[in-house]
């Protein structure tokens, strides 16, 4: 079972540092097989805006890329399909060593162009998710900014193992209300709102009585960009691949509350 510091927050107030919620879920017998600390991995990664995008004179498969850092504009060549103006990514500065390729950026010309740096993807980084192509960060968060805070990774992860009798603790909640009862943190659940349905045809026939189900009518399903920030922060920070509103948001709350859900259009069934 995976979760975040920022997860865990959800719940807790007052979480003491990484290194002592770690030693407390390893004593509770929620043993921390490994822990990443973002913030520290990603220390020399930073948020940069990409002013402008322009074809390569001399390869056709990459862009010219006119960035706005913390150190002013800097021309860098991407060969990712989604570079584009506007968009906020990550940045990795001349002389950074990035994890997931091996190598340490040196300012150097790409087919006869100079680059002044990489515009980094979710796996050169060694982060929980993989993008198809660089990093597209949400919002307008500030140039020069750390990477991990921008990206929805303001602490650490922990991957812990659960042992078959604690099946509350496949769930981001249970974890947290062990936390809370030795002390590591204060408890705060807020209780999922209410809400009252109306309406007594059930769409589609359900052969078993062990299903709860619930319909809603004319809802329109945002597109995978339109998650909520925070829920697909969280989704990608334990390594779960954006599905789509519908689906991210069932299994958010399959992974907080250790509530299974399933998304279906009735339509299909």
């Amino acid at each position: 079972m995976k979760t975040t510091r920022a997860w865990l927050s959800r719940y807790l107030d007052a979480l003491p540092d990484d290194a002592v919620v770690a030693e407390t879920l390893t004593r509770l017998g929620l043993e921390v097989d490994a822990r990443q600390d973002w913030p520290w991995l990603l220390r020399d990664f930073t948020v940069a805006h990409i002013v402008s995008a322009k074809p390569h004179p001399d390869a056709t498969k990459l862009q010219v890329c006119e960035v706005q850092t913390a150190d002013g504009l800097k021309t860098i060549v991407c060969g990712a399909a989604n570079a584009r103006a506007g968009l906020y990514t990550v940045l990795a500065k001349v002389g950074v060593y990035v994890p997931g390729t091996g190598i340490t950026i040196a300012e150097r010309p790409v087919r006869g162009v100079p680059s002044q740096g990489m515009l980094c993807a979710a796996e050169e980084l060694g982060l929980p998710w993989s993008t198809d192509g660089i990093v597209e960060l949400s919002g307008t968060p500030d140039i020069g900014s750390p990477a991990a805070a921008a990206s929805g990774l303001s602490g650490s992860s922990f991957d812990i193992a659960i042992t078959p009798n604690r099946a509350d603790c496949f769930a981001v909640r249970g974890i947290a209300r062990d936390l809370a009862a030795a002390g590591c943190g204060v408890w705060q659940d807020t209780p999922a709102p209410a809400f009252t349905a109306t309406g007594t045809a059930w769409p589609v026939a359900v052969q078993t009585d062990a299903v709860l189900g619930l319909a809603f009518a004319r809802l329109t399903l945002s597109p995978k960009a339109e998650t909520p920030t925070d829920i697909a922060a969280h989704l990608r920070s334990v390594g779960s691949t954006l599905r789509g509103a519908a689906v991210d948001i069932t299994n958010f709350s399959c992974l907080s509350r250790g509530r299974p859900l399933h998304a279906f259009d009735a339509a299909k069934l």
